[in-house]
């Protein structure tokens, strides 16, 4: 009777910390997936609002229309990348594992992105004279 209560109290123990530890995978894996879907609805959203910016950015025409197809590429291509970021960042989040290699990933593409955009935008400025 003592041996088969033990067992009992062993898969008694054993339960709450597996079921814990599940419930710990399925909250980051959710806080992951909703950080994903933030990212990418910030990115959409300054996409969204850059495009009317980059259309009209030529409207006195001091650049030329190669110029001006070089600010909108390289910002859409910026966005893009730094849109890309946010699928490492949330994976950083769940699978530790491998989360060196996602954090850096996630910086690496943010900074890359950023950078784009940053060059395109200066080249655009140069060319305008400003």
């Amino acid at each position: 009777m003592s041996q088969s209560q033990t067992q009992v109290e062993k898969t008694i123990q054993g339960r709450p910390p597996k079921a814990a530890k599940i419930g710990l995978i399925v909250l980051k894996i959710l806080i992951a997936l909703a950080f994903i879907s933030v990212w990418l609805s910030i990115s959409t959203a300054w996409a969204v609002m850059t495009l009317p910016a980059n259309l009209m950015a030529n409207d006195s025409g001091n650049a030329s229309l190669w110029d001006h197809a070089t600010l909108m590429a390289g910002m859409a291509i910026g966005q893009l990348v730094f849109a890309a970021a946010g699928v490492p960042g949330g994976l950083a989040i769940c699978w530790a594992r491998l989360r060196k290699i996602w954090v850096w990933s996630f910086v690496i593409l943010a900074l890359a992105g950023v950078a784009i955009q940053v060059w395109a935008f200066k080249s655009f400025a140069a060319a305008m004279g400003w």
